[in-house]
């Protein structure tokens, strides 16, 4: 889990969601499928809503994972990284 959540690693996963979306919003398809949680944030990004399926598969991390349980400073960061507003 502690590489996932370095701002390499991060910044990499937002850079790949935005390229996403881009192609959802060139593509238009009925449903978008995430593979798993890097594959998630795409849809923050896509312009128009679409229907999403999410499939969280990684059984390693057992439910357990420090990003888990994010307060104020922690979705701050995450906007920072992600380009997104922390709300």
């Amino acid at each position: 889990p502690a590489p996932q959540t370095r701002r390499r690693t991060l910044e990499f996963y937002s850079l790949w969601c935005q390229a996403v979306a881009r192609l959802i919003d060139q593509t238009q398809p009925d449903a978008f499928h995430c593979p798993d949680f890097h594959a998630a944030m795409a849809v923050m990004y896509v312009e128009k809503p679409l229907p999403v399926i999410v499939v969280l598969h990684n059984a390693e991390y057992q439910g357990a994972i420090s990003t888990q349980h994010m307060g104020t400073q922690e979705a701050k960061h995450f906007g920072d990284v992600f380009n997104l507003p922390p709300d």
